[in-house]
């Protein structure tokens, strides 16, 4: 009897009906007839069938929500390749989540297979840093981070172009090594892969590489949309920062010398740099004194930039008491100063850190009061490698990459200045 009055209140409420005064003559004070029992009954078989309808969508609905594992396909050719013949596999993303970073290793066993190239998907080469790398000795590479969003698009990951070195019996040659898929917080997402087994190999010592590419991802730029018309300098002529020179020359961040020459290869000075900063800040006045004593032969405009980044709190001195103004500033030391220009604060770049360090075969070189600079560069896209696997922290800074640098910064969207 409780039953039925209870789903004759949810019947009433759905079907907007305010009398229930037919049923509860029928079921509490036992006063019906036949019409009575006949139009109880219908009400209550149609709000029984109505609360079954919800109990099973309430149940279902919270499977339903629940978020699938991305999948990472693995395809491989139909016909397995002889020795010497050329063959791609390719690797698709579905269920795709959002992904922030991304980063696995193909990895040929006994050496059966070399990997002579990687190709990435449109999705991985959209405001993305990073890249590829064929034979990293944990096998053939991808890291990539988006930056400043997410790849959210399902699809092509990679096109991975390989040689086979003798007769191929079986794709099991052929396994995932690592995989690391990361959210916007930099914690790992759960994923399946599917074509190729998951094996977990121990990852290797890293050892710097002493060989660098004939020219470094620094100048590595995309093709000029438009041809630059006005050479500012006898010696930028076609160089690959020219754009980047004569916008710093323009913001009035670099000057030419007096023979019309900017010397592009010529390294900066730690003096040179505060001044470049200086200028940038607005060549801001400071009646401070500093305790540096090796600048009494500088020039007043590297004196007052020196009192000021002194004062600001972005440079410090060698010593107490030494600042050497003719220093040579390395690429570290470079990133250091125009972090702490711009506030210091590290933020998402830094939860990516594993990642760049695993990317980058000579981080270990960054010293450890670099690091949270050097990630924050790379981050914002202001500092490029020196080869695609490199990133050379101890390479002292030219006067091209610091114009492409800050010229990117200036430019930058993504930096709270």
């Amino acid at each position: 009897i409780w039953f039925g009055w209870i789903v004759d209140i949810f019947g009433m409420v759905v079907y907007n009906e305010h009398k229930i005064n037919v049923c509860y003559h029928a079921l509490i004070l036992k006063k019906r007839s036949r019409a009575d029992d006949r139009r109880c009954n219908m009400r209550r078989g149609l709000s029984f069938c109505l609360m079954l309808v919800m109990i099973l969508t309430m149940a279902w609905v919270p499977v339903s929500a629940e978020e699938q594992p991305a999948k990472i396909e693995i395809r491989t050719p139909e016909v397995l390749p002889k020795a010497g013949e050329e063959f791609e596999v390719v690797a698709y993303i579905s269920n795709n989540p959002g992904i922030k970073g991304i980063q696995f290793d193909l990895f040929a066993e006994n050496g059966e297979v070399e990997c002579k190239e990687i190709i990435l998907g449109e999705m991985l080469t959209t405001d993305a840093v990073g890249g590829v790398n064929p034979s990293a000795p944990v096998g053939a590479r991808i890291t990539v981070i988006s930056s400043p969003g997410l790849f959210e698009e399902d699809g092509l990951l990679a096109t991975y172009k390989f040689v086979a070195k003798e007769d191929i019996e079986s794709f099991d040659v052929l396994n995932i090594t690592r995989v690391s898929l990361l959210d916007v917080s930099a914690e790992k997402l759960p994923y399946i892969v599917e074509g190729l087994t998951e094996v977990f190999l121990p990852e290797p010592s890293r050892k710097p590489k002493g060989d660098k590419a004939e020219n470094s991802l620094d100048e590595q730029d995309e093709v000029e949309e438009e041809p630059i018309l006005e050479h500012l300098f006898a010696d930028t002529a076609g160089h690959w920062a020219e754009k980047y020179i004569n916008a710093a020359t323009e913001k009035s961040l670099f000057k030419g010398n007096a023979d019309g020459t900017f010397l592009p290869e010529d390294n900066v000075t730690r003096a040179q740099f505060v001044a470049v900063l200086w200028r940038m800040a607005g060549s801001p006045t400071v009646d401070v004194a500093v305790p540096f004593v090796d600048i009494e032969n500088q020039s007043e405009e590297f004196k007052k930039a020196i009192a000021w980044g002194y004062n600001s709190n972005f440079i410090n001195g060698t010593s107490e008491a030494t600042f050497e103004p003719e220093g040579s500033l390395t690429r570290e030391a470079a990133m250091k100063i125009l972090h702490y220009y711009s506030g210091g604060q590290s933020g998402t770049e830094m939860m990516f850190a594993p990642v760049y360090n695993g990317y980058f075969q000579d981080s270990g070189q960054i010293s450890d009061w670099a690091e949270p600079s050097m990630w924050w560069g790379v981050y914002y896209k202001l500092i490029s490698g020196t080869t695609q696997t490199t990133i050379s922290p101890q390479d002292t800074t030219t006067r091209a990459q610091l114009a492409k640098i800050l010229v990117n910064y200036i430019n930058s969207t993504h930096i709270n200045n």
